[in-house]
């Protein structure tokens, strides 16, 4: 299954690589492909300090598990999606958050599972 991951969900696996979430993440290859967007990764380093601040961990145990997670999806440049798609995905008033918008897109074109979705079901 194919599952588009946003900021909240990557940041919530970082915080707590143990949560429901962390595991989904880091456990499950083998059943998900997991997609975002290249600003996932800016916001990633961007927020980097709060990050190890609230998990806790070490500058190497952060950095190895970022690597982990990041190496589980595959990220998608914004600037590839079509035009037609992002205003697509603006009229679907999905979102509150215009950062979402390319994931939102992806998810529009591709016709994929969101996270969000699979997690308020398991």
């Amino acid at each position: 299954m194919r599952i588009i991951v946003d900021t909240i969900i990557v940041f919530s696996a970082l915080l707590n690589s143990n949560s429901r979430i962390g595991r989904l993440l880091l456990d499950s290859r083998d059943k998900f492909q997991f997609y975002s967007c290249k600003y996932l990764q800016k916001e990633i380093h961007r927020h980097i300090d709060k990050i190890r601040h609230y998990s806790g961990l070490s500058n190497d145990k952060l950095s190895e598990l970022i690597a982990i997670v990041e190496s589980r999806i595959f990220f998608i440049e914004e600037e590839l999606l079509p035009a037609i798609v992002i205003a697509e995905a603006k009229d679907m008033e999905l979102f509150v958050l215009p950062d979402l918008l390319p994931c939102v897109s992806i998810l529009r074109i591709n016709n994929y599972s969101a996270c969000r979705s699979i997690l308020a079901t398991t």
